[in-house]
């Protein structure tokens, strides 16, 4: 999958910023951020899943998008990391998360969500989990490894430097 099919570009919820998400695929080809395919666990029918997340209610959205949270929480438990959805817990500096770990480390966004959240967390070293709507339920976890998000005005006025920059022919 690639990174406009991630975050649904074109779609009418989907990020529709090209440039964030040209700097995102700039980000991932120089290995300053990493994207991991995460195969999460799912539990059908939700009946048989611990009490917890028979109450999908304490997650946002629709049902679809509760169940996509359910399954970015289970993943979370299953790597140990204790994690809130309560809406105090819930601002990293990508924006506000639908799930978060209590540490603060990883947040993760279901469903539609900008590319921005990404660079903005990665930006401050906390790995952001997307989960997009999809037939399979998977997600896509971005770290950081050394990403420092460049203002888009600096860089539009690097780039306006080096192009100025052209020899003239004498």
């Amino acid at each position: 999958m690639d990174l406009m099919d991630i975050f649904s570009y074109g779609h009418w919820f989907g990020d529709n910023n090209y440039l964030d998400l040209l700097e995102l695929k700039d980000a991932i080809d120089q290995g300053t951020i990493t994207i991991e395919e995460i195969r999460l666990p799912t539990k059908e029918p939700f009946d048989d899943w611990p009490s917890i997340f028979r109450h999908r209610k304490q997650f946002s959205g629709k049902d679809q998008h509760q169940e996509l949270c359910s399954y970015a929480a289970l993943w979370l438990e299953a790597q140990g990391v204790p994690w809130s959805s309560a809406p105090k817990d819930l601002h990293y500096p990508g924006g506000i998360a639908d799930v978060i770990a209590l540490d603060g480390s990883i947040a993760v966004e279901c469903g539609y969500t900008q590319s921005e959240k990404v660079l903005n967390a990665c930006d401050k070293d906390i790995s952001v989990l997307v989960v997009p709507y999809q037939e399979e339920i998977v997600g896509y976890l971005f770290r950081s490894v050394s990403f420092k998000r460049i203002d888009r005005y600096e860089k539009a006025k690097k780039e306006a430097v080096s192009v100025l920059k052209v020899p003239v022919p004498l």
